[in-house]
C-alpha cells in the first residue's frame, strides 16, 4: 500500500487528542467492539470512504453537503451516543478526561449545529 504522508490516516492522532478511549469510539461510531476502532486506526482504508473522498473531489463539495440526509442521521446518531456517554461514569479528573468532557459536550450538541 502506497503512503501518502508521515501517516496513511490520522485517525489515532485525532482520537489522543480528542480525549477518547477505543471504547468511547467504538460507542461513538455504533461499533461492535474495541477491535473495530484498530482496524480504522491501522493501513486499510474503507472501499466506501474512498468512494465517498471521490465524490468530494469530483464536485468539488465537502461529502457532507453531498450526503445531506446521512449527514443528518449520523450527526444525531452520534449526538445521542455522546449524551449517553456524558451521562454514564467519567473517571478521574484529569486533563485527559477534561479534554473527552468537552468532545463529548460538543458532539452532544453537533445535531443542533447549521
Amino acid at each position: 500500500m502506497t503512503k501518502y504522508g508521515p501517516l496513511d490516516n490520522y485517525v489515532p492522532v485525532h482520537r489522543k487528542e480528542s480525549g477518547l478511549s477505543y471504547k468511547d469510539m467504538s460507542v461513538l461510531l455504533g461499533l461492535g467492539g474495541h477491535s473495530a476502532v484498530a482496524h480504522y486506526e491501522g493501513d486499510s482504508v474503507p472501499k466506501d470512504l474512498e468512494r465517498a473522498i471521490a465524490f468530494e473531489l469530483i464536485f468539488e463539495e465537502p461529502v457532507q453537503a453531498i450526503f445531506v440526509g446521512a449527514a443528518a442521521r449520523v450527526r444525531q446518531q452520534i449526538a445521542s451516543r455522546a449524551s449517553a456517554l456524558l451521562e454514564g461514569p467519567i473517571g478521574k479528573t484529569s486533563a485527559a478526561n477534561a479534554q473527552k468532557l468537552e468532545t463529548l459536550a460538543r458532539l452532544a450538541r453537533i445535531d443542533k449545529e447549521d
